[in-house]
């Protein structure tokens, strides 16, 4: 009895385990992936950085301080401004003391990529200041610069009224939305050596008059595969595929992120604005990107610089030119799914020709991707991807200048068919005045042969053929 009682209690025990054991990862990975995350910020947004399409989001278009996340911004607009190598000496002014700063002196010299990596990974808030004075000349105007960088973005409510995001002096005017942040971080990791900052973890400082180096490290706790301390504790927030960006932390606007995570083909943009803690911003960020990546999935439906239609181009050297596309065109699709089948991809042209000459670039109509139901999934502007240039003479008969050499054959070719026809007659020709010619003589020795057999032939047709 006791051993059958063992034998039962050792089953049930196995029983659960194996049910745990099985069923506990299909909760994590299954169930719980299809519900929109519960988030600590006041306003988040997840979003596609390929397609652009909005996965989740909570009061993303609600206007808040953005805090350091402002750094972004003045990294992308220096990246488009100042030469990476560029050595910049440190210019006069009272730069920030508060919050991450990194002690810049007047007359110090430094490469502007080591101010960029300086200002990033720490968020150090008075290198920030000197970027803008080396890019812009004066804090006002590279403010402006910053606010038409966001707009060409697409980011249509956002205001920076200074370069760090300390907004110490009541800036109150200095705001942004997660929408906006998104979009204007989908644009920077467009750009190789953005992406490469913002992915490092640390990285060496070089003061060039003095020699002096300084280790800098990233505030991204994602990015590091161990604990590291966050809010007086040590904790462990690695997310595999992080690749940045970017966060901030001031009184008012809270803790802030900007993160990116990329798993295979697709690559999503979190935004969390306004948390309690910084363990917060980060485990919002790992819940958006959980819920992104099991979810959906990004479908490159056309890619960037490839041929995809052609355009007949009138009097041209080229009688058609190459369209594509500038970026790829990506569209958010639900994991699982097969848009290769169900969708489709239709150039729509501004008009069926054009004049030459065509310059590289000009855009020529849009490429479209539709789903079954014809409804616009994405789309992007078809560009041409090659010159083309005014063509010679024949071009205006519509003979283009690639087509004249075989334009020359095909006429030589007529030429040639019309000489061999002429040439071929006169042969021809010739043979039968040559058939007539023997014919005739062979009639004059035939008749010669007959008064040579009859000498009085002549004679008997000269009198009517009778005998005298």
């Amino acid at each position: 009895m006791k051993i059958s009682r063992y034998i039962r209690t050792i089953c049930a025990a196995a029983v659960i385990i194996l049910t745990v054991t099985l069923c506990s990862p299909a909760e994590v990975s299954g169930a719980s992936s299809d519900k929109t995350p519960s988030l600590s910020g006041t306003s988040a947004v997840l979003i596609d950085a390929g397609s652009g399409q909005v996965l989740c989001e909570k009061n993303a278009y609600e206007k808040r301080d953005p805090a350091s996340i402002t750094k972004m911004l003045n990294a992308m607009v220096v990246l488009d401004t100042v030469d990476m190598d560029k050595v910049v000496t440190i210019p006069e002014y009272s730069y920030e003391t508060v919050g991450h700063v990194f002690g810049l002196k007047a007359g110090e010299k430094y490469t502007v990529k080591d101010l960029l990596y300086a200002m990033m990974l720490p968020s150090n808030n008075d290198v920030a200041e000197a970027l803008a004075l080396v890019a812009g000349g004066d804090i006002e105007s590279f403010c402006a610069m910053m606010n038409d960088k966001a707009e060409a973005c697409g980011g249509k409510d956002t205001n920076f009224t200074n370069p760090n995001g300390l907004n110490n002096a009541g800036q109150e005017k200095h705001r942004t939305t997660a929408m906006d942040l998104a979009l204007i971080a989908s644009e920077g990791m467009k750009n190789s050596t953005f992406r490469e900052i913002v992915k490092t973890k640390s990285y060496t400082v070089t003061e060039l008059n003095s020699g002096r180096e300084r280790r800098v490290r990233s505030t991204n706790a994602c990015l590091y595969d161990r604990k590291i301390k966050i809010d007086d504790k040590k904790v462990r927030l690695y997310y595999k595929g992080c690749n940045g960006i970017k966060t901030g932390l001031t009184s008012v606007a809270g803790n802030c992120f900007v993160g990116s995570a990329r798993k295979g083909n697709t690559e999503l943009i979190a935004v969390t604005l306004n948390c309690a803690t910084a363990e917060e911003k980060f485990e919002d960020a790992i819940a958006l990107w959980d819920y992104g990546f099991n979810n959906y999935r990004t479908y490159t439906a056309a890619k960037a610089s490839e041929y995809v239609y052609e355009l007949k181009v009138k009097k041209g050297d080229l009688a058609q030119v190459d369209l594509g596309i500038r970026e790829d065109l990506d569209i958010t699709v639900d994991r699982g799914s097969k848009p290769a089948e169900t969708t489709e991809i239709r150039a729509v042209l501004n008009s069926d020709e054009v004049n030459a000459p065509v310059k590289k670039g000009t855009v020529m109509g849009r490429l479209v991707c539709l789903d079954e139901e014809g409804n616009t999934l994405g789309e992007r502007e078809l560009i041409a991807l090659e010159n083309v240039e005014e063509g010679w003479a024949l071009s205006a008969i519509g003979i283009a200048d690639e087509e004249i050499p075989f334009f020359i054959l095909v006429l030589a070719l007529i030429i040639s068919a019309v000489l061999i026809f002429l040439l071929t007659g006169r042969i021809r020709a010739e043979r039968r005045r040559q058939r007539r010619k023997a014919r005739r003589e062979r009639a004059v020795r035939s008749r010669e042969r007959e008064r040579e057999r009859n000498p009085f032939c002549d004679m008997n047709d000269r009198k009517g053929g009778r005998n005298v």
